[in-house]
């Protein structure tokens, strides 16, 4: 894993439990030693919860021990649990490891392990989760400026909001996210801060025919600066990949890949893993454009083993004006700045300037910190829904939908993949798209209609806009109804 992901084995710290460790000791502590030679940390989590014994510290590669919260909290009321904290504390010494107490959020608590001599902490005391609101009126300061409470609060709570992104996607390194103003932004970064410093005259990018138009225009612009040539993978009558046309794509000369998980416009869900594979098997890196599966799939970036992944807040229930872009870490130093200016330099003189590493060197300026932190409470929002054990359910509302479109007279979805998001884009045969979303808008039923910036796409398919209706997490069989109901009426209507 070390290897596929590039990460730096210094920066990272395993946690282990004192029940996993028991399981079977010996073996356990054979392949802590072999991981720790990696380079690797160990910090044993929920410490005094399990069976704990001297002898099994003694011969283990541990780094730290965390207080488990529970003792913590009730550590000013309750005289056993600050015994036992205060042990752990002269254990930790004894061994020569680091202690760190979790659930810190009181003043007095944390006076009270202070004293003792702890002095690392984790708890909401550092950083309490916020709404936007409340940050905007009480906690706002730059970051990585101040030297103040309200400065060092505010880029806690960005960088907070950075390791908490990298988690969400699977990724153990925090460094690995750059925060931008939107999937445009970031996959626009990728283009010319990334690729053209390496693109000549002859040289390949590869699309697909169902991109949006972020994921086009930036391919399209940087190959017709470098007199490269956009390579197009093609999409079949059901709005699916052929992906028996990929293979014969790939050249010598090419240098990037940039395609979709899902559709905005078909609702595809593309095959990203093998497309990965076939790209990596020709040592040509991938960009994936999540924008659309971010909300409804759970990404594990590291298992895709993507070079690049780009998405939006908005797009998971956060904030506007907000994206994300993962790069591997094989790529930072490859990652040129767009935007200069201060917070990302190293170091200025009249003749030169140096930057900062990634994702520094791109976050040039004031960053959108509201924005930043309101991303972290929609991660938060969306861990605690579980997007994954929804998505059943937004498929069977997809599919009762699409059953009843069949059933209707002079209706047709558009995209028909095996595999598709919980989206459904339509067309009937006389009336226009914009005039059926205006008729749905009457009946408090917000559609889309247009090209959904993919107009080669329906260029391809000979149609000039379609009806798209999508479903999140607050919708119903009831809202399914209503809009079968209201196609039904709008017939009618423009009968």
């Amino acid at each position: 894993v070390l290897q596929e992901s590039g990460a730096n084995p210094k920066q990272l710290k395993l946690e282990i439990t004192e029940s996993l460790i028991m399981d079977n000791l010996d073996d356990t502590i054979a392949k802590m030693y072999a991981i720790k030679q990696l380079g690797v940390g160990f910090s044993i989590d929920d410490f005094g919860t399990g069976y704990s014994s001297l002898s099994y510290l003694q011969r283990m590669p541990l780094d730290e021990l965390k207080i488990d919260q529970n003792f913590v909290c009730d550590l000013v009321d309750d005289s056993q649990d600050t015994a036992i904290i205060r042990i752990i504390l002269a254990l930790g010494k004894s061994l020569g490891l680091t202690v760190i107490a979790e659930g810190v959020e009181t003043e007095v608590q944390w006076n009270y392990l202070n004293k003792y001599g702890c002095s690392v902490f984790q708890g909401f005391l550092f950083g309490k989760p916020m709404s936007l609101a409340e940050f905007e009126s009480h906690g706002v300061s730059n970051i990585h400026r101040g030297m103040y409470r309200l400065a060092e609060e505010s880029t806690q709570r960005f960088e907070n909001a950075r390791e908490k992104t990298a988690r969400f996607i699977g990724v153990p390194d925090a460094s690995c996210i750059a925060f931008t103003k939107g999937t445009t932004e970031s996959i626009n970064t990728v283009a010319f801060g990334f690729l053209r410093h390496q693109l000549k005259a002859g040289d390949e990018v590869i699309i697909s025919a169902m991109e949006h138009h972020a994921n086009l225009i930036p391919w399209q612009q940087v190959c017709k600066e470098k007199q490269a040539v956009l390579k197009i993978i093609p999409v079949n009558e059901s709005g699916e990949l052929e992906m028996s046309r990929l293979s014969a794509l790939f050249s010598s000369k090419t240098r990037l890949l940039a395609i979709t998980h899902v559709s905005n416009t078909l609702g595809t869900i593309n095959p990203i893993e093998e497309i990965i594979q076939q790209a990596h098997a020709n040592h040509v890196p991938v960009l994936v454009d999540a924008a659309q599966s971010i909300a409804h799939y759970r990404i594990n970036v590291q298992k895709l083993n993507a070079d690049f992944v780009a998405f939006s807040a908005h797009k998971m229930f956060g904030p506007f004006g907000v994206g994300v872009l993962y790069v591997h870490p094989k790529h930072h130093e490859s990652m040129h700045p767009l935007s200069f200016g201060g917070g990302a330099i190293r170091h200025v003189s009249f003749k030169e300037t140096t930057w900062l590493d990634y994702p520094y060197n791109l976050e040039a300026g004031t960053q959108n910190i509201s924005g930043v932190v309101g991303l972290s409470a929609a991660l938060d929002f969306t861990e605690a829904i579980s997007i994954n054990s929804l998505e059943p359910q937004l498929q069977i509302l997809r599919i009762r939908l699409e059953d009843g479109i069949r059933q209707e007279q002079g209706y047709r979805i558009i995209g028909e993949a095996s595999k598709k998001s919980p989206i459904v884009s339509l067309v009937h045969n006389s009336i226009h798209p914009h005039d059926i979303a205006t008729f749905l808008a009457t009946k408090n039923i917000a559609v889309r209609a247009g090209h959904h910036c993919t107009q080669p796409l329906l260029d391809q398919l000979g149609i000039p806009a379609t009806v798209r209706i999508s479903f999140t997490v607050y919708n119903t069989e009831e809202d399914v109804d209503r809009i079968l109901e209201a196609l039904r009426e709008v017939k009618s209507f423009w009968r």
